[in-house]
């Protein structure tokens, strides 16, 4: 479960600056 939490952590993380640029 702690696992799966930081894997949703990182995928915003990498995720959320392309929302931005676009």
């Amino acid at each position: 479960n702690l696992f799966l939490c930081s894997s949703q952590f990182l995928f915003w993380f990498a995720a959320v600056p392309l929302v931005v640029v676009n």
